[in-house]
Parts: C-alpha cells; sequence; structure tokens
C-alpha cells in the first residue's frame, strides 16, 4: 500500500489551536501538507479571543520542520471566514483542503438557554462550516479539486440533553455536507463529514472515570488525513472516529407500509400499521435526496 502524502497540498484547519483541530493540523503537516492553523482562541461558550492560540500550534509544526501560518479570524463571520481563505491563498498561493473543525458548546437546558445563546452556538456550527467552504468553493471549481472535512457529532443524530444548540448545529452540517457533495462531485469536489469521539476540553466532563489514552484526539486524526487525500474514495458519507474505532453512518429508510395512494387514508390506519412503519428490516440509505421517491415502488398496498 503507498503511503497517503500530502506534500504540496494547502489545508485550512478551524479550530486548530487545541484537541481534535490541533491533532488534525500536526498530522496533516507531517504528511507534507503547508496549513492556515485557525482558531479564535476564545472561551468553550465562544466569547473572548487569544492568538496565541493558533500561533503555538504553528511553532510546533515549525519546529517539527513543517509549514504553517496561524489564523485567528472568526468563522462564524462571512467576511472572516473569507479572510481565512484569502490568506491561505496569499501565503501558499491555493488552497486544497478545508477542514472545518472550529465548535462551541453550552450546557444548558432548553428552557433555560436564551435564544440569542441558542442561536449563536447553533449558527456558529452551520455558518462556520458553511462561511469557511463558501469562500474556498471557487477556488476547488477552478482547479478541478477539493476536499472539504466536516464536522457532526453523535450528539446530532441521535441526541443528548442540555446542548440543543450544538445538537441543531451539527445536525445542519450533516444536510450541507450531502447538498455539497452532490454538487461537487462533477468539480472532482469530495465533501464528507466525521463524527468524532475524544476527550478535549470541550468534551472532558463526558469521559469521567473512563482510560483517557481510549479517547485520545490522535485516534481520530487517521480518518481525517485520509479523507484530505486523494486517496479519499468517500463521498457524501458520515464516518465515525470514536475510541479507536471507525465506522460509516448514515440515516436509514424503513420499508415502512404503502397504501393505496388513490383512496384514503386515516390515522387510524397509521396506528394500526405501526409496526410495519416501525420495522427496521431491509432498511436502507439514500444515495440521493430525490431516491426517497422510489422507496414505495412495488411495496405492498392495503
Amino acid at each position: 500500500m503507498q503511503p497517503i502524502r500530502l506534500d504540496g497540498k494547502v489545508a485550512i484547519v478551524t479550530g486548530a489551536g487545541g484537541g481534535i483541530g490541533r491533532a488534525y493540523a500536526l498530522a496533516l503537516a507531517r504528511r507534507g501538507a503547508r496549513l492556515v492553523v485557525n482558531d479564535l482562541g476564545s472561551s468553550l461558550d465562544g466569547r473572548g479571543a487569544d492568538s496565541a492560540v493558533a500561533q503555538a500550534v504553528v511553532d510546533e509544526i515549525a519546529a517539527a520542520g513543517g509549514v504553517a501560518v496561524a489564523d485567528c479570524n472568526d468563522v462564524a463571520a462571512e467576511q472572516s471566514a473569507r479572510a481565512i481563505v484569502e490568506r491561505a491563498v496569499q501565503v501558499f498561493g491555493t488552497i486544497d483542503i478545508v477542514v472545518c473543525n472550529a465548535g462551541i458548546g453550552l450546557n444548558s437546558p432548553f428552557d433555560q438557554v436564551s435564544f440569542d445563546d441558542f442561536r449563536r452556538v447553533a449558527g456558529m456550527h452551520l455558518f462556520g462550516t458553511a462561511g469557511v467552504v463558501h469562500a474556498a468553493w471557487p477556488q476547488f471549481k477552478a482547479r478541478g479539486y477539493g476536499r472539504v472535512v466536516m464536522t457532526t457529532s453523535a450528539a446530532a443524530m441521535w441526541g443528548v440533553q442540555n446542548v440543543s444548540g450544538y445538537c441543531a448545529g451539527k445536525g445542519a452540517v450533516i444536510g450541507l455536507m450531502k447538498c455539497l457533495a452532490h454538487e461537487g462531485a462533477p468539480f472532482g469536489i469530495k465533501v464528507n463529514a466525521v463524527s468524532p469521539g475524544a476527550k478535549t476540553r470541550m468534551s472532558a466532563h463526558h469521559f469521567d472515570g473512563r482510560k483517557g489514552w481510549t479517547w485520545r484526539p490522535e485516534l481520530v486524526e487517521p480518518l481525517v488525513t485520509y479523507l484530505a487525500s486523494d486517496q479519499c474514495r468517500h463521498n457524501g458519507a458520515i464516518l465515525s472516529a470514536m475510541g479507536g474505532n471507525y465506522a460509516r453512518v448514515e440515516a436509514m429508510q424503513a420499508i415502512g407500509q404503502t397504501f393505496d395512494a388513490r383512496g384514503e387514508v386515516s390515522a387510524e390506519d397509521i396506528f394500526g400499521h405501526l409496526d410495519q412503519i416501525d420495522d427496521m428490516v431491509g432498511a436502507r440509505s439514500m444515495v440521493h435526496g430525490h431516491d426517497i421517491s422510489s422507496i414505495v415502488t412495488g411495496r405492498k398496498k392495503e
């Protein structure tokens, strides 16, 4: 097997000042990529800024013989997100890879979080992803090449209490990723999402009592390195990386119960067929959102 190399590639990693993002940046640099290490240096809830956070990772990369520059723009603001991409192009001449990792969190029951805070957290995850990718997209299309790795979460797919804004934002990222995977395919752009599990300053409280080495951020990095490479064969996929386990994750559509669409269907009909509607045996994932219309074809009608 040929080693995966990123020589000559230019990558942006957002939220790269610590935790998983730092692991991504160091790994991509070790494999030859030139890096824009972006991190606002904010608190866990997104407030404040510290330029030393991103610079510390740049210094690590330089000490190991790599090439990187620091960037402290806020991914959640349109002009700042565009400035991140402009910095990559100004310093390195191009952009090949965008890894959207920046995130914030706020733990509070839904009825106790202000709507402004809910919107701020959810918006940061969605628009902090979309803004950087939107700015890089014309570069990718013009060159006929691009790799985008977005970040979603098990919390978005299956739910975790008291993080409604985080769940909403990470769920929205999945929809964006699926759309852009279709739009980018004709131009050699591959867009995927990673669902990571690692002990970081944001998630440390979830790992109390667990063996820390099992949940090292470095265990997420190999998957992201693959998704950022020429060898990536996935497009539009959600891939989980948790505790040394790597797996495909997809929404599935059950066979369900099909009624004769020419007749009337009542709520009582639905209630009477819940077992069939709920049965996930034979469920499958759709390749395209339009494929959902085919799922009723040839199904038993009553």
